[in-house]
């Protein structure tokens, strides 16, 4: 997630989840806040996301 704008890792845990959505389950995490859902690290390797938008979790 973003804190003041700077990245900060945040223990999450997840629900039901698909090859799209990931529904999280506890947390820190409110409506609103940001989220990274990739990095790129200076070597050139980055964790991959689902290459959609941020948005709320799908409810199910």
């Amino acid at each position: 997630m973003l804190e003041d704008g700077k990245p900060k890792a945040v223990p999450v845990k997840f629900g039901l989840q698909d090859t799209d959505w990931v529904e999280i389950v506890e947390g820190p995490l409110k409506p609103g806040d940001q989220i990274i859902l990739r990095a790129d690290r200076a070597d050139g390797s980055g964790a991959s996301g689902s290459g959609r938008p941020p948005g709320p979790p799908m409810r199910f």
